[in-house]
């Protein structure tokens, strides 16, 4: 199952404190995460990398 979102709370949150540059961060970090889980995260882009949606699906690995 695939879920999508058009907007990232983190990334208002972050743009709101002025520290954006640092949101792609959290992305990088759920791939390892997700990686500690025995799962693989796939999507196709994230909003903190200028995407206009972030999906996202895991999968076993």
């Amino acid at each position: 199952m695939e879920s999508i979102f058009i907007e990232c709370g983190i990334c208002k949150l972050y743009e709101k404190h002025s520290y954006s540059k640092f949101s792609s961060i959290l992305c990088e970090v759920d791939e390892l995460t997700s990686g500690f889980a025995g799962l693989q995260l796939v999507r196709t882009g994230t909003i903190a990398l200028g995407a206009k949606k972030y999906d996202f699906r895991f999968k076993k690995k």
